[in-house]
């Protein structure tokens, strides 16, 4: 089962940056099974023009992770299954819930690009700010992190011009 993580991480790159995404693809290891967190393609007439593989860390990231990350990414069965799906050498990414830049330039060095789960919301944010600078709303239960995004925002914006209501629910 996919963590809250990778719910938000899938439904950054769907929503976000337009990846068909899938979560948790197995594949065989040397003793056993592993999984891919994230799988994501971005089509254009029909054909990938984008590739990515991910892992999702809910904790900050470290060399020592970073280094079994890169690892995994190299793993011979890992490897395996991306040619099994017809990737050929996907960017590699770490989402996670927070580093330093430190951290990054040494993922970076190692072919991997890091992004925070803030970074990732903030990114959502703004494209709820879009959406609702053109007057529309999103709600699709297929987003239920943006859409909770969305009403956070609302939230906020209405208690910073004021208009936040006394509504309040009652008991029976």
């Amino acid at each position: 089962m996919s963590s809250v993580y990778e719910l938000l991480v899938r439904e950054y790159l769907e929503f976000v940056h337009d990846y068909f995404v899938r979560q948790d693809v197995k594949f065989r290891k040397s003793r056993g099974y592993g999984d891919i967190d994230i799988v994501a393609v971005q089509l254009e007439s029909g054909k990938v023009v984008d590739a990515l593989v991910g892992e999702v860390k809910s904790w900050s990231l470290n060399r020592k992770v970073i280094d079994e990350i890169e690892e995994r990414f190299n793993d011979e069965g890992f490897q395996e299954r991306l040619k099994e799906l017809g990737l050929v050498n996907p960017r590699k990414f770490i989402f996670c819930w927070a580093t330093t830049s430190e951290i990054k330039e040494y993922a970076s060095q190692k072919g991997i690009t890091v992004i925070d789960f803030s970074d990732i919301v903030d990114e959502l944010r703004e494209k709820v700010k879009e959406l609702r600078k053109e007057g529309r709303w999103f709600h699709d239960v297929h987003y239920p992190i943006t859409t909770l995004i969305q009403l956070i925002f609302h939230s906020y914006l209405r208690e910073v011009k004021g208009e936040k209501g006394q509504e309040q629910v009652r008991g029976a």
